[in-house]
């Protein structure tokens, strides 16, 4: 329930109006994302609330005649191209998590 109350805050603003945006390469998969998101809710209020939201941004997309937005392997970013930057982050991580054990 407090996740769903979070989305639905002033501060999650901006990633509601991206679920407006049907036209965006990032909309299938931010869709995905908040269905995911509603599979691992029980059914309740906040259940609900959320469901009402995704189809009506479903029903939204359907009435401008937009087709869906299937992701294709061209679109993904190819492995590899990143692999510093990854690299970099990874050990970022690596020394966060060794902080985290070392002080419990």
């Amino acid at each position: 329930d407090k996740l769903v109350q979070l989305l639905e805050s002033p501060v999650f603003v901006h990633l509601r109006l991206q679920l407006l945006d049907v036209e965006s390469p990032h909309h299938a998969p931010l869709l995905k994302s908040c269905y995911g998101l509603l599979m691992l809710l029980p059914q309740s209020d906040a259940f609900r609330s959320l469901n009402d939201r995704l189809t009506t941004v479903c029903n939204l997309r359907d009435n401008l005649g937009i087709p869906p937005v299937s992701l294709s392997r061209s679109k993904l970013p190819k492995p590899g191209i990143d692999a510093e930057r990854q690299a970099a982050l990874l050990s970022h991580f690596d020394t966060i998590m060794g902080y985290h054990r070392r002080a419990r």
